[in-house]
């Protein structure tokens, strides 16, 4: 039985308004008869895999009770504009009036209206786009013919952008690339569905692809598609085509050929191989050639090309005017480059590879067809989204701290191997028991109050706690956390710092059993530590100071040199006595007095600490100032330096004998003072005096001569005498009164 064509009535004009869509004066009529769904096909293209043996007599002899007429009116406006349009046919919106729907209708341009191999071409689009029911190919819902003789055929309306748009409009291509590799996988397994019914599209590029709402990818125009198994179809040679240009980005419709032509049943014309067809673009090299075995595989070129402009963000090739003679160079081109410019879009390794394997142009070497393709891109994507679970436990394990998730519940949800090397028990046994009842019962309260902190989005910094280990010794952990309040999820990691606490309670004790004030800064100056004689020294409780910076221990007007000079220190750290560095400190009621400093830096896991050792001074000071004035009274010169010959104090008086200032004396040696040829002598004797530490009057046996800032000499008697003894060594007073008045020369002392 043969089916009765469709027709339509499509009125050329209507009084209607033009605004007035949708109007039943703008009719489109079909009337179809369908087969019940309970018989057989007996006519038009097959799919792979149907039964082509079939005894056709079954359809003959079927009932006329199984055929069923229905009837579809679709209204159109005659002023509406095309809703989009392509190499064969134009599209437009229309209203389903039988089940109240918008669909589109796709319609043969009127420029192909007397092509008959178009025309049948445009028919078969229908057909293969019907029987491949599939979600990611728009349904047709009915065929018809216009009254002037034009086929057209219903679709559901996809609305949505290109896979071109987005590519386009994409500002960060590796961000939104496995979005855009998502998609692609999904236009894989459409394609997929199509191989395995024997159809392959020849036109898949970003423009026939359109995204829609709710994660729907759609693979559109399926006009140049083709069976790869069609009832009757036979070979023929490709005929050389006439010269033309053509834009790369458009469609190829061109049927030249010099074989014999497959009749399809009625008559109708079937493309046959040999045909050039494509988009240039994105068209195999086979495709390129007019080859007449494409298969499966040429759709594999085409999906690479739309897979290297997702990894890369720019096309394969470029969009240029291409010449008909040479379509296959062009289509070859791209070899020269693409693995460059694969390296340097940092895909990962397996689209690459897969990648790779579909654009070689010999394609016994790609993928057999886009189930293979599919395949590998889904395996991926879910390898993509494991990958923060494979890393996350990576990190755990490598880590050498502690690294937990745990639960707002008390309990670990999951730790690293860390836990059970320090603690020893099984990751068992912590998971199923509250981590509270793991901790010193000191700090059980503290590190609950850390957990109400943590349930409220509040974050965890460096808390320190006691965990016990299995031997029932307890290990000190510093802990910093963030958790997700909502997820019931706390993130945490622990480090063992028991080595650490143990040195800081021997460091202590030796600290708190110092008679010197003591105190401890980290590299920022913020006071860590200090003893009580520190908090005596300067009237502060501990806790006070904790966590301040040092410089409120110094008045104001001192605190931005010492601000230069702590910075100084930290570049060269070294141990630095107290001696002769002399400050002034702050007590808490505002009092200042005068301290001397020595510093001492530690090296430690976590940076560089400052002992400061402080001495008060003020007594010091007092009998300084006392000194100072007995000795201004001597009517000699008076100079008093150390052990080591360096000059601590001088009278006034010995300003006048020297012609120098106190500030240019003060510091220097105490040879300044006395002849060059005297000056070995005198420096053998000194160190001999130092060592015994008696009284002496050197110039009773010896006389020297003495040497002017101005370089005149005169003659003096220099006696010495030790003044205290300490562990700072000896200091000595020397009297030098002038001899000038002496007749005989003073000789130098021997050596």
């Amino acid at each position: 039985m043969r089916r009765k064509e469709p027709t339509v009535m499509f009125p050329e004009s209507s009084s209607k308004p033009a605004e007035d869509l949708y109007e039943p004066a703008n009719i489109l009529q079909t009337q179809r008869t369908v087969h019940d769904q309970s018989l057989p096909r007996c006519s038009g293209p097959r799919l792979a895999g149907e039964d082509v043996s079939r005894d056709r007599s079954e359809a003959a002899t079927a009932s006329s009770s199984s055929l069923v007429t229905t009837q579809s009116l679709y209204s159109v406006a005659s002023s509406e504009k095309p809703y989009a349009q392509g190499a064969m046919g134009t599209i437009l919106l229309a209203r389903d009036e039988t089940l109240d729907r918008t669909v589109v209708l796709k319609v043969l341009l009127e420029k192909h209206q007397k092509n008959r191999e178009l025309s049948d071409r445009f028919r078969r689009e229908a057909s293969i786009t019907a029987q491949l029911q599939h979600p990611g190919i728009p349904p047709v819902y009915g065929a018809g013919t216009l009254s002037d003789m034009r086929p057209f055929f219903s679709m559901r309306l996809v609305q949505g952008q290109t896979l071109a748009q987005l590519l386009a409009e994409s500002v960060d291509h590796l961000k939104d690339r496995p979005r855009f590799l998502t998609i692609f996988e999904q236009v894989c397994q459409t394609v997929a569905f199509a191989h395995a019914r024997g159809v392959i599209h020849r036109d898949l590029k970003p423009e026939n692809i359109v995204v829609g709402d709710y994660g729907s990818v759609y693979v559109m125009d399926w006009g140049i598609a083709r069976f790869l198994r069609m009832a009757g179809e036979r070979g023929a040679d490709v005929d050389v085509m006439p010269p033309f240009s053509l834009d790369p980005q458009d469609t190829l419709v061109l049927t030249g050929r010099t074989g014999d032509s497959a009749m399809a049943e009625g008559g109708s014309s079937i493309t046959i191989p040999g045909d050039l067809l494509g988009t240039p673009q994105y068209m195999s090299p086979e495709q390129a050639r007019g080859d007449s075995d494409q298969d499966e595989r040429t759709d594999v070129f085409s999906l690479g090309v739309i897979l290297f402009e997702i990894l890369t963000g720019r096309p394969l090739r470029p969009v240029t005017t291409v010449q008909r003679e040479s379509l296959e160079v062009f289509a070859a081109a791209h070899y020269l480059t693409t693995w460059t410019r694969l390296d340097a879009a940092r895909a990962d390794a397996p689209m690459v590879s897969l990648l790779k394997r579909c654009l070689e142009l010999d394609r016994d070497r790609r993928p057999r067809n886009a189930s293979e393709v599919a395949a590998e891109v889904t395996s991926y994507l879910l390898h993509v989204l494991r990958r923060p679970e494979r890393e996350m436990a990576r990190f755990f394990e490598l880590s050498l701290d502690l690294f937990c998730l745990a639960g707002l519940d008390g309990f670990f949800k999951q730790i690293n191997q860390n836990f059970t090397r320090v603690l020893g028990y099984s990751t068992e046994e912590l998971l199923a028991k509250p981590f509270i009842d793991l901790v010193h019962p000191d700090d059980c309260e503290q590190t609950r109050l850390q957990v109400v902190k943590l349930s409220q989005g509040l974050p965890v910094v460096r808390f320190e706690n006691r965990y016990r280990d299995r031997s029932g010794n307890y290990k000190w952990f510093e802990w910093t956390a963030k958790s997700v309040p909502e997820e019931g999820i706390i993130f945490a990691t622990a480090r063992d710092i028991t080595e650490r606490k143990h040195l800081e309670q021997r460091l202590e004790a030796i600290v708190e059993s110092s008679p010197m004030a003591m105190v401890m800064t980290d590299r920022a100056g913020r006071i860590v530590q200090l003893n009580r004689e520190a908090e005596k020294l300067f009237g502060f409780q501990r806790d006070e100071l904790a966590g301040q910076m040092v410089e409120m221990l110094i008045p104001e007007r001192f605190r931005q040199r010492h601000l230069a000079h702590r910075e100084r220190f930290l570049m060269n750290p070294s141990m630095r006595p107290g001696s002769g560095r002399e400050l002034w400190g702050l007590r808490k009621d505002g009092t200042e007095f005068p301290i001397e400093l020595g510093l001492s830096p530690l090296e430690t896991e976590e940076g560089i600490f400052v002992i400061s050792v402080i001495a008060d001074i003020t007594e010091r000071k007092r009998q300084t100032q006392w000194f100072q004035a007995i000795v201004e009274c001597i009517p000699t010169g008076m100079v008093l330096f150390d052990s080591a010959g360096t000059i601590c104090l001088v009278s006034k008086e010995t300003e006048r004998l020297f012609g120098y200032s106190r500030g240019e004396l003060i510091g220097q040696e105490a040879e300044i003072l006395i002849a060059e040829r005297f000056r070995v002598g005198h420096r053998v004797l000194l160190d001999s005096f130092s060592a015994s530490a008696s009284a002496r009057r050197t110039g009773k046996t010896r006389e020297i001569v003495g040497k002017r800032k101005d370089g005149t000499e005169f003659p003096i008697e220099l006696g010495c005498n030790p003044l205290g003894g300490s562990g700072d060594g000896v200091f000595l007073i020397s009297e030098i009164p002038d001899l000038t008045t002496g007749n005989q020369a003073p000789q130098p002392p021997d050596a």
